[in-house]
């Protein structure tokens, strides 16, 4: 077990930053000019708290965080990610296995082993597992973590990879198995395929097509016991008809967590690269968040006022907010926003304030959003 500083900016320095509108008495002799220093680029203030993989292989300037999810159970938390991902999974030795990291208050982290959930060679996700969502099922008591499995054989093209959505389950959050029920191995959802959804490029018969196999990044939004029916629905990033160029954000409904059946996309997300998808219920609406990777990577807002299965529309005045694969962890008083950034740093801000009166041009605003200039605070990256 290894533990990691963090970076948590003070009350009085946030007391200070906000009372920048008062005055001072003007000083009698003015002081001799200093020479900036590169911090003082940064047109932000520090960001809440931090938290890079201290094991991670990527080269030094990487925080070796990727997509990833906060579990709160109450009296601690517990963060599972990508690992590696500079190293990258095109060179088959990165985002491989999940990595796991535990604290009590969000800020003196503890990293656990990590948690490999590849099948053997011949099974349907034997070369990585990515982006993980965790949520409790509240029938059995067992944590469920759904998850991407990939299966790229070698001597094939990127583009050919076939990604799945798998399942396991854990009684503690450290010891995972593959669900496996009636002999899944832990596959519980192929994408849509294209015979049965036309607007899905998955699985088209007609001709092979350069990613067509794409179906990653799953969230599951608990609708509540009410809900009999569809009560859990997945997001997933999946390709569209009819040649797999653009993607969106797709949904499937379960009423049981194991069996799921797509129904639809969510329009408001097609684009060139539309990714990592969440969704928040908050005063009565549903705002989904997106990862747009159309020209920057950068995270989108949308909301509906007609339930979860309603009509999305853009909110923020379409800016976007900070950072990557963004969630948020809900509790009494706060919803915390977290995301990693360029340099695969986790990020947790200390609040994400979403709008009392639902608007499209109504502010969505990250408390500590930062822009600061990251060449500067890590330049031995690599150009």
């Amino acid at each position: 077990m290894r533990h990691i500083a963090l970076i948590l900016p003070s009350i009085a320095l946030l007391a200070l930053l906000g009372a920048l509108g008062g005055c001072t008495e003007t000083p009698t002799k003015l002081a001799a000019p200093v020479e900036p220093s590169p911090l003082d680029k940064r047109s932000c203030p520090a960001v809440a708290i931090t938290y890079a993989d201290p094991v991670t292989i990527d080269k030094p300037w990487s925080g070796g965080i990727k997509d990833f999810c906060v579990v709160a159970t109450g009296t601690d938390y517990h963060l599972f990610h990508i690992t590696d991902p500079a190293t990258s999974w095109t060179t088959r030795a990165g985002e491989l296995t999940f990595g796991h990291a535990s604290a009590g208050d969000l800020s003196d982290w503890s990293t656990h082993e990590r948690i490999d959930l590849r099948t053997g060679p011949v099974g349907w996700s034997p070369s990585f597992t990515w982006a993980p969502h965790i949520i409790r099922n509240d029938v059995d008591g067992l944590w469920y973590m759904f998850y991407t499995g990939v299966k790229w054989d070698h001597g094939t093209p990127l583009s050919s990879a076939e990604q799945r959505v798998g399942l396991a389950v854990s009684a503690d959050l450290f010891t995972w198995k593959r669900y496996n029920e009636h002999g899944e191995d832990g596959l519980i959802l192929e994408g849509p395929p294209h015979d049965e959804y036309f607007w899905s490029a998955y699985d088209t018969d007609e001709v092979d097509l350069p990613w067509e196999y794409d179906c990653r990044d799953p969230f599951v939004f608990d609708r509540g016991s009410d809900h009999i029916a569809q009560r859990y629905v997945m997001l997933n990033s999946v390709r569209l008809a009819p040649y797999a160029q653009y993607m969106a954000i797709a949904y499937a409904t379960s009423d049981d967590l194991v069996h799921w059946q797509w129904q639809n996309i969510l329009p408001v997300t097609v684009g060139v690269k539309a990714e990592s998808a969440s969704l928040v219920a908050y005063a009565g609406q549903h705002y989904l968040f997106w990862t747009d990777r159309d020209d920057a990577p950068s995270v989108r807002v949308a909301c509906s006022i007609s339930g979860v299965f309603g009509e999305y529309v853009p909110f923020n005045a379409g800016e976007a907010l900070f950072g990557l694969a963004n969630e948020t962890v809900v509790e009494a008083g706060r919803t915390l926003y977290l995301a990693f950034d360029d340099y695969y740093v986790l990020h947790i801000k200390q609040d994400l304030m979403l709008p009392e009166v639902p608007s499209p041009t109504a502010p969505v605003r990250v408390v500590d959003f930062t822009e600061c200039d990251l060449d500067e605070l890590r330049p031995d990256r690599d150009p």
